[in-house]
C-alpha cells in the first residue's frame, strides 16, 4: 500500500507538474502577444501622429499663401511672350556664361588628374545628398565644402530658380501687356481693393528697383533672375546682348547684396566668376555686396551676423543694438525656398 501511494504521489506530482507548465506557457503567450499587439499599434498610432503634426506644420507655413491677395495666376509661369520670353533669353546666356566658368576648371581639373571620373556624374551624386538635406533642413555647413556639390546644384537648380523669379514678377508686365491690347484680363477683389489696380503700382514699384539683397543666395540664381526681369522690363534695348557690347550702358541695378550661410564656399566656386566676368562688366549689377549670414541667428544681436549689418548699412540708433536703420535701404529682398530649408528658425531674422 506505500509503494502504491508512492507512485500515485509522484504521478500526481508530475501531473500537476505539466498542468502547471501548461499554463505558465498559455499566460505567457496570453502576456506576450497583447504587448506585441500593443507594440505595434503604438507605432502606428505614432506615426499617424506625427504625419498629423507635419500636415499641421505645413498648413501653418502655408497659410500666408492662403491669406494673400491673388496677384499672380499660377506660381509657375510658362508664357513664351512678353517680359517672360524677355527674361528666359537672358537667363540662358548667363547661364551659359556661368558653365563656361566651370567647364574651363573641370579642363584644367581633368589636365592634373588623368584618372578621375567624369565630372558631372561626381557633381550629380555629391550635389543629390545635399538636396535630399536641404529638402529635410538637415544640410552642416561641412556639406557646402565640396565645389563639386555646389556645381551640381547648381547645374541643377540654377536656371530653374532663376526663371521663377522672373516668371513671378513677370506676370506683371504680361498682365500689363494684356490690358493695353484690349484684351479681357480677370480681375479680382481682395479686401474690397481691384487686383488689377495692384498689379499696376506693383509694377510701377518693380520698374524702379535700383538696389536688392537676395536673403540665402545660393549661386546668386534668385538674383540672376530678378536682373533678367528688370533688363526685359527696360527701354535700353534688347533683355540679352553681348557683355562686351553692353558693358559701357548703365546698370540695370545699381547694388546687389547677396546673404548667404555658406557664402565664403559660394563665393569661391560660383559667385565669384558670376559677379566679376557677368554681371558687373555685362551691365547687370553696378556693384555686389556678399556676407555670411545665419537668418536662424538673431539680426540684432548676433556677431555671426555682423557682417550683414554692415552690408546692409545698418546704423545703430541706441545703445542696446535693438533699433537699427538702414542708411541706404533695398528697393525688394528675395527670399526662395530659405524658409522651408530651416524650418521655422528664422522667425527672429525676418521680423528684425
Amino acid at each position: 500500500d506505500l509503494l502504491h501511494f508512492h507512485y500515485s504521489l509522484s504521478s500526481t506530482i508530475e501531473m500537476a507538474a505539466n498542468r502547471c507548465q501548461c499554463y505558465c506557457s498559455l499566460l505567457l503567450i496570453t502576456a506576450i502577444v497583447p504587448l506585441l499587439l500593443l507594440i505595434w499599434g503604438g507605432n502606428v498610432v505614432t506615426a499617424r501622429c506625427t504625419a498629423y503634426l507635419s500636415s499641421l506644420r505645413r498648413q501653418q507655413e502655408n497659410r500666408w499663401f492662403q491669406r494673400a491677395p491673388r496677384l499672380f495666376s499660377q506660381t509657375r509661369c510658362d508664357s513664351s511672350n512678353g517680359a517672360s520670353s524677355a527674361a528666359h533669353t537672358t537667363i540662358r546666356s548667363i547661364c551659359g556664361g556661368v558653365f563656361v566658368q566651370e567647364r574651363k576648371r573641370q579642363s584644367q581639373q581633368s589636365s592634373n588628374e588623368s584618372n578621375a571620373p567624369p565630372f558631372r556624374s561626381v557633381q550629380t551624386r555629391t550635389a543629390g545628398f545635399l538636396l535630399q538635406n536641404m529638402t529635410r533642413a538637415t544640410q552642416t555647413h561641412d556639406m557646402f565644402q565640396n565645389p563639386d556639390a555646389l556645381w551640381g546644384y547648381a547645374r541643377s537648380k540654377f536656371y530653374v530658380r532663376a526663371r521663377l523669379i522672373a516668371d513671378v514678377l513677370g506676370q506683371l508686365q504680361d498682365h500689363q501687356d494684356q490690358s493695353e491690347e484690349g484684351s479681357t484680363v480677370v480681375t479680382h477683389l481682395f479686401d474690397g481693393e481691384d487686383v488689377g489696380l495692384l498689379r499696376g503700382l506693383m509694377l510701377d514699384r518693380l520698374q524702379n528697383v535700383r538696389s536688392a539683397c537676395s536673403i540665402g543666395c545660393g549661386p546668386g540664381n534668385d538674383a540672376v533672375g530678378l536682373v533678367a526681369v528688370l533688363k526685359s522690363m527696360s527701354t535700353s534695348g534688347p533683355a540679352c546682348e553681348d557683355v562686351k557690347e553692353i558693358g559701357s550702358r548703365t546698370p540695370t541695378l545699381e547694388r546687389m547684396v547677396l546673404l548667404d550661410y555658406a557664402m565664403n564656399e559660394w563665393k569661391s566656386a560660383i559667385l565669384s566668376p558670376l559677379v566679376d566676368s557677368i554681371l558687373i562688366p555685362g551691365g547687370y549689377v553696378g556693384s555686389v555686396k556678399m556676407a555670411h549670414c545665419d537668418v536662424k541667428k538673431s539680426l540684432f544681436n548676433s556677431v555671426i551676423n555682423s557682417d550683414v549689418r554692415q552690408a546692409l548699412g545698418c546704423i545703430d540708433q541706441s545703445k542696446d543694438n535693438r533699433r537699427l536703420a538702414l542708411q541706404t535701404p533695398c528697393d525688394i529682398y528675395l527670399i526662395s525656398y530659405l524658409l522651408s530649408e530651416t524650418k521655422g528658425k528664422w522667425e527672429d531674422f525676418v521680423i528684425e
